[in-house]
């Protein structure tokens, strides 16, 4: 049968040349990426034939300082294929012209609709020149970092907007690891699987 898009997608570690895109699944199913540089044209194909309902892509030899647009899903379904649907490529090193970066800390809480007004005033305020890369400052889940909080205090408020279309720098903070540090030490929370984080200096 079809799968659902469960969370997602999410672009991580971007840089001049790559990207890494990830979604979740309901079910298990191999993963397809298509790229191109105008909505509805998809000339790059990336695939990856493990089944699994955690998807990881990495796509590389893209161009430097490039909106590409994407859609995603698996080799017989695309799950999503919208024109909100893109990321642009870092650009060279040395290049001058302005960039524009987000920060969000403390997101990942809902209370007194604290991110529904704040992400309706991102929004509005960026209109159609939105930032490029989004930094994650910490307490992105509250208030202890699980995988169901990041469900509901993350990706449901942010991947139908600006997941889709932002680079992801996240961070980890103290709700991440649970106020422990044991975990601390360990590293052994969910954030460390969530995200594809720069391990030997793919991204600068």
């Amino acid at each position: 049968g079809a799968s659902l898009l469960t969370r997602g997608p999410y672009l991580n570690m971007g840089n001049a040349a790559e990207v890494t895109v990830r979604w979740r699944s309901d079910v298990a199913t191999n993963s397809r990426i298509e790229l191109g540089t105008s909505f509805g044209t998809y000339p790059i194909v990336v695939n990856d034939a493990l089944s699994t309902t955690e998807h990881e892509v990495r796509v590389t030899g893209l161009t430097a300082d490039t909106k590409y647009f994407y859609r995603f899903g698996s080799s017989v379904q695309i799950l999503q294929a919208g024109n909100d649907n893109y990321f642009t490529t870092a650009p060279p090193a040395g290049t001058t012209r302005k960039l524009r970066f987000a920060a969000f800390g403390d997101c990942g809480r809902n209370d007194n609709g604290f991110q529904s007004g704040s992400l309706s005033s991102y929004l509005s305020y960026t209109g159609s020149n939105p930032a490029e890369a989004l930094l994650l400052l910490g307490d992105n889940a509250y208030n202890e970092g699980t995988d169901a909080e990041y469900q509901s205090n993350y990706f449901n408020i942010y991947s139908a907007n600006i997941l889709k279309n932002h680079q992801l720098f996240p961070a980890p903070g103290n709700h991440e690891y649970a106020n422990s540090a044991a975990r601390q030490d360990d590293h052994n929370i969910p954030y460390y699987s969530i995200f594809t984080n720069p391990a030997n200096a793919q991204c600068g």
